[in-house]
């Protein structure tokens, strides 16, 4: 019998612990059908149970495991604790207070009783008395870390964060070591002392290097840290968030420029650097100081993962990419040492260029240089695996291989055979633009196009899908009815009364990163996303299937002809689109029409102030007529580049966006752009008969900003006090404005 009761144990607790419930129900049954007589046996399958989040069972193997104790002491006060927890997860509260008070009453040491009623007394609302349960949790045993967590959280969730922090503070004594105690205190510190949160994000990702979620936090505050002291011991931390598909890369930007910049090896040729970049002259330095400059593990896989937004760090890149072409094209012999290495620098330099959309200035010896390699693979492209392989990696900087012929062929030739490094390259490059075009063919045609503005803007959006990402770390599972709720303080915590699966449209979804996270974050949703260029939703297609979110509907269409819909969402989302319509409000009206009568709508408008030196660009461009041919805009890029920093352009160079072909094309070039103001906002909800809910603001500083300059508005919804606020503060909305309305109610 007990090796049987042993055997049935084992696999119930290891089938709970692989979240195989069904299963180990099964042997639970099996288990009280026994007729076991030892209570420890079913305390121990219940506490597996529990922590799989089967909840009913456990307390089911709870009652068992007290039935078959008469006579409770003081060893069994967990047991009673346990059914108190588990009755108080199912909201039970008068059988978990019953329950926690019989744990006590057999151990009144039980430190965690207490903590855990306590819980329950904060999940009841009452804190006070969860506040003097876990500071008597804590008096039992001040080194349990659970315990103060909790009781920071109260304080925290009751607006005493200076309590919190010295309590952590305090903590700290015991816990120096324990990762999450340093990530509370950096979510206290991080809006007053950017670089003391650093410091303790810092403390918990060298702790637990694996938790995507202290990632996420450390990646977050990078960009608010001011300069770093020592910032060359950044570089097994920029490795590590590099390395990790949880964070979003471009959060690494400046702290990577800086890291580059302050490397000896680098920075030595910054004055070089500099003046070439603001003669907008070529770069004098040999190929072997380049290789030099550029030697870093650091800047090789920021190249494959992000765009890095530093003139100088681009001159470097695309001198080396020219020097290298230089000695490939030369016909003289490399030796295999520096075939290995150029082969370790160009891989990421075609990854970058790629993403980048060959954003890098040739001159005429690189164009004719490049045109003889298109001829050489053309051809029978002849010669040592080395010399194809770098001949193919050279070109692969400067052109789209998969826009000819012989990229069809490129894997069967015997030097690309058993080419791991090579894979993920030609994978970016060639392979999934091809599996894009063939889904071209496959894109549902939603309505007509056929405005001339729609086409025009369709045309620019042609040429390559915009904007081309590559990550998308995950946001959490929720729902938009409860994160709307969070978000608006109008609302008051009070959830919009969306349906089960609420209908969602994403006008303007363009690569798809915004449908797809919405996807994934809201999968009870069903959402239709539509955009003007093919290029991009196809893009958005490969995407969402390598996301695996199934709740997307993508098509193509012009916002002017959804009418022809009839459909109606509760969500509408358009950010960045309405702005280069021939008519925005027209546009919105159409969009008003497709929402609910109790649907929201998420906006997204160029503000005017925001976009000083986009407007200055704009202005340049035109004065010196430019056109917005890709040749051209990298000519006026340069000449961008080498403005002098007091012209009201030159810090153009500032934006993610300048640094990608497409991208800066859409900033400066873009062939229709309105801008708005707050007033004008304003007049068009007037006019669409919207009510205003809240600015969605990039930075959270903002926020508090703002709360502390207007603190009456306590839903912060006065648009005449964020007008004067944005006077105050032009970069506000320096991206653009977002914001959530629905129809004005009677």
């Amino acid at each position: 019998m007990q090796k049987k009761v042993q055997k049935i144990t084992g696999s119930a607790v290891k089938l709970y612990s692989n979240a195989r419930i069904k299963d180990a129900r099964k042997q639970v049954a099996s288990l009280l059908s026994t007729g076991w007589t030892d209570g420890y046996i079913f305390f121990q399958v219940g506490i597996a149970a529990y922590n799989a989040g089967d909840t009913k069972t456990a307390i089911r193997l709870y009652e068992k495991s007290i039935g078959l104790t008469p006579n409770p002491e003081k060893k069994n006060s967990s047991l009673f604790m346990a059914l108190g927890s588990a009755y108080s997860a199912l909201d039970d509260y008068e059988k978990a207070f019953q329950f926690f008070e019989t744990s006590l009453e057999l151990d009144p040491g039980n430190a965690n009783a207490l903590n855990n009623r306590g819980l329950t007394h904060l999940k009841y609302g009452n804190s006070s008395l969860a506040e003097k349960e876990f500071n008597a949790a804590l008096a039992l045993s001040p080194g349990t870390i659970g315990f103060l967590l909790n009781l920071g959280d109260l304080l925290v969730g009751e607006n005493r964060s200076d309590e919190a922090l010295d309590l952590y503070k305090n903590g700290l004594a015991l816990h120096s070591e324990n990762p999450e105690i340093h990530i509370k205190m950096g979510d206290l510190l991080k809006e007053d002392s950017a670089l003391d949160a650093f410091r303790h994000y810092r403390k918990a990702v060298y702790l637990a290097p694996k938790n995507e979620a202290y990632l996420q936090k450390y990646s977050r505050i990078l960009p608010k840290t001011p300069q770093i002291a020592d910032i060359d011991s950044m570089g097994n931390d920029l490795l590590l968030l590099l390395s990790s598909n949880a964070i979003q890369w471009n959060h690494l930007n400046r702290i990577v420029r800086q890291y580059i910049r302050s490397r000896p090896a680098f920075g030595s040729h910054l004055p070089a650097l500099t003046q070439s970049v603001q003669s907008n002259q070529e770069l004098q330095l040999d190929l072997g100081e380049v290789i030099k400059a550029l030697s870093d593990k650091v800047l090789l896989l920021a190249l494959k993962n992000m765009r890095i937004t530093d003139p100088e760090i681009e001159k470097m890149l695309e001198h080396f990419r020219r020097l290298t072409l230089t000695a490939i094209c030369s016909g003289a012999k490399l030796e295999k040492p520096l075939c290995d290495l150029l082969r370790a620098f160009l891989i990421p330099l075609a990854q970058y260029s790629f993403f980048t959309e060959y954003l890098f200035q040739e001159n005429d010896f690189e164009s004719r240089a490049v045109n003889s390699l298109i001829e050489y693979f053309e051809g029978d492209a002849k010669g040592s695996s080395d010399e194809i392989i770098l001949r193919y990696l050279v070109l692969s900087c400067y052109r789209q291989c998969q826009k000819y012929s012989f990229s069809k062929d490129l894997l069967k030739k015997p030097a690309f055979k058993n080419q791991p490094d090579l894979e993920a390259l030609i994978k970016t490059q060639i392979t999934e633009p091809e599996i894009e075009l063939a889904a071209q063919k496959k894109i549902r045609t939603i309505t007509k196009i056929d405005d001339a503005i729609s086409l025009s803007v369709r045309e620019q959006y042609e040429e390559n899908p915009y904007p081309r990402w590559q990550n998308l770390p995950s946001a959490g599972i929720s729902s938009y009815a409860v994160d709307i709720s969070n978000k608006l303080p109008i609302l008051r915590g009070q959830q919009p009364n969306f349906p089960k699966n609420p209908q969602v449209l994403i006008a303007g979804c363009g690569t798809g990163r915004q449908p797809i996270s919405s996807a994934k974050a809201y999968p009870d949703s069903d959402i239709l996303a539509i955009d003007l260029s093919l290029a991009s939703i196809s893009y958005a297609m490969r995407k969402a299937e390598e996301s695996k979110v199934k709740n997307i509907e993508f098509g193509q269409a012009d916002i002017m002809e959804l009418g022809s819909l009839n459909r109606k969402f509760h969500i509408i989302e358009c950010a960045g689109v309405l702005h280069h319509m021939n008519d925005p409000i027209a546009g919105w009206n159409v969009l008003c029409d497709l929402l609910e009568d109790d649907g929201y709508m998420n906006i997204g408008l160029y503000s005017e102030l925001g976009r000083k030196d986009v407007i200055a660009c704009r202005e340049y461009i035109t004065e010196n007529e430019y056109g917005d041919t890709a040749e051209e805009i990298r000519t006026c890029r340069k000449a961008l580049m080498a403005l002098d920093k007091t012209h009201p352009a030159s810090h153009i160079v500032n934006h993610n966006d300048f640094y990608t072909l497409s991208a800066c094309r859409d900033l400066i070039f873009h062939v229709q752009e309105h801008r708005f103001t707050v007033e004008r906002i304003s007049s068009a909800l007037e006019e669409l008969g919207l009510e205003f809910l809240g600015f969605n603001l990039d930075a959270e500083m903002y926020v508090l900003k703002y709360e502390n300059r207007f603190p009456d508005d306590t839903t912060r919804t006065n648009l005449d006090n964020w007008a004067l606020f944005e006077e105050e503060n032009p970069n506000v909305f320096a991206t653009m404005y977002k914001f959530w309305v629905r129809k004005k109610r009677d």
